[in-house]
């Protein structure tokens, strides 16, 4: 039997010329302390009308404390994870309230960095670098 699609969402959360990171665990098991956007995988229990919108809003408060707004769709792609196929979706937000503080067993790290730095960081993947560039103005 092909194992069917995980979706899972990412979103960059802009506000004054910065994004939103996140610095995944040292226990993480596919990129320990690596940095990467707010985002998760749909829950089976979501089943709703925008239910990718609502994952977006609900990992980023999840993972960061942050409210969002002005969600806008940017890209997609597909990966493989393990032999698991996996969808992942990529918003774009504005930062609307709250303060970004990293929430126990989420990530270890919530930063506010520019375009640069995520790019110059080796911390950063090469696909969460597509997505910075993806992303610029």
């Amino acid at each position: 039997m092909v194992p069917q699609f995980k979706v899972a969402v990412e979103v960059v959360v802009k506000h004054q010329g910065q994004c939103l990171m996140c610095q995944r665990p040292t226990t993480d098991e596919d990129a320990p302390s690596t940095l990467c956007f707010p985002g998760g995988k749909i829950e089976q229990h979501e089943i709703l009308p925008d239910v990718l919108e609502h994952v977006a809003r609900r990992e980023v408060l999840e993972e960061t404390g942050v409210h969002i707004h002005n969600l806008k769709y940017v890209w997609s792609t597909t990966t493989l994870h393990g032999s698991q196929p996996v969808l992942f979706v990529t918003f774009q937000a504005d930062f609307l309230s709250g303060e970004p503080t990293p929430q126990p067993g989420e990530v270890d790290a919530v930063l506010w960095m520019t375009p640069e730095q995520i790019l110059e960081d080796p911390r950063t993947p090469l696909w969460i670098r597509e997505t910075v560039r993806r992303c610029q103005p």
